[in-house]
């Protein structure tokens, strides 16, 4: 039986943080699967061969750095140049020579998009050995984010612990619904589209919980606190951005009880031009008005002439 040689092997890393809830691929959300593009230039070829044409790559219980299962093998070849890149996320892809030229993409604000802008090379020997691989053989791919991720804070700068608030109902309209991506363009997003306002995009309560669907917190002076989830937003400029939150103050006793003053619903453009891979945080300042003064405008005169009263 002859020797095949090695079968090559993917793998992939990502990194991300955030408070809120994060639906981006990261060390909380793991790259479960993704798909493969490459081409193969032997040294008898003129022209490179496309080899994989979006091969599906899973991870099935592998950790980062250890090879997924691929559900096409090739095998290494004697003294060939390979070239890969990898996507995941996308709704479609126009080739050019086989390889994505552009990626087109539906937004719902948790389906993130990743690709490695920087895709992997990789050459053998004689002997078939490969270089451009890691530890373990594997082509290990870095991926990039072609989306931007909002969240946002809240702060109570009401300067005075008298005073609370409760966020509820955070929203965004006016972004952006659908988009290609052309890869390697100076200015790569190409989008369309609006979500309307009955279609916002909801970032849950106020609350530091990173538990689905938490309840709103207390928004106490010096505590900023943030949406329960962060979303995920095609880049772009020319997006009419609307942001819509529910605020309730509540007046603090001297024994820590709270009294529910006011509640309304703030809405307010938004005019931020997403970067791709930029990470965003909306900061917003919870007030109550200017301190309650007082002063002295004037002091009504005694009236005269003075009164005389007799005792008898």
């Amino acid at each position: 039986i002859a020797d095949r040689g090695d079968a090559i092997g993917f793998d992939s890393f990502i990194e991300n943080s955030t408070r809120a809830i994060d639906p981006s691929y990261g060390t909380n959300n793991l790259i479960e699967e993704f798909y493969v593009w490459g081409t193969v230039k032997g040294n008898a070829m003129t022209d490179a061969m496309l080899l994989y044409n979006g091969a599906l790559v899973e991870r099935n219980g592998a950790v980062d750095g250890a090879a997924f299962k691929c559900n096409q093998t090739e095998y290494w070849i004697p003294s060939a140049t390979y070239n890969f890149v990898a996507l995941a996320g996308y709704d479609s892809v126009t080739p050019t020579a086989g390889m994505p030229a552009t990626i087109s993409y539906t937004a719902n604000g948790t389906k993130d998009l990743i690709y490695t802008k920087t895709g992997e090379a990789v050459t053998t020997n004689p002997q078939s050995v490969p270089s451009g691989v890691n530890d373990k053989g594997c082509v290990a791919f870095n991926f990039n984010h072609l989306l931007s991720k909002v969240h946002f804070k809240f702060s109570n700068d009401s300067g005075s612990a008298n005073y609370k608030f409760i966020v509820k109902d955070i929203k965004i309209y006016g972004q952006y619904t659908s988009g290609t991506y052309t890869i390697g363009a100076t200015t790569p997003w190409a989008a369309t589209g609006a979500v309307a306002e009955a279609n916002a995009w909801s970032f849950g309560n106020a609350t530091n919980a990173t538990t689905e669907d938490a309840a709103a917190a207390d928004i106490i002076s010096g505590t900023p606190v943030t949406s329960n989830y962060a979303r995920l937003f095609i880049p772009g400029e020319d997006q009419e951005l609307t942001i819509s939150f529910t605020r309730e103050l509540w007046k603090v006793g001297a024994d820590s009880s709270a009294t529910f003053v006011t509640d309304d619903t703030i809405t307010a453009p938004l005019t931020t031009t997403f970067a791709e891979n930029g990470a965003y945080v909306i900061n917003v300042s919870l007030t109550v008005g200017a301190p309650i003064s007082f002063t002295i405008h004037e002091l009504d005169a005694w009236t005269t002439p003075e009164q005389n009263i007799t005792v008898q």
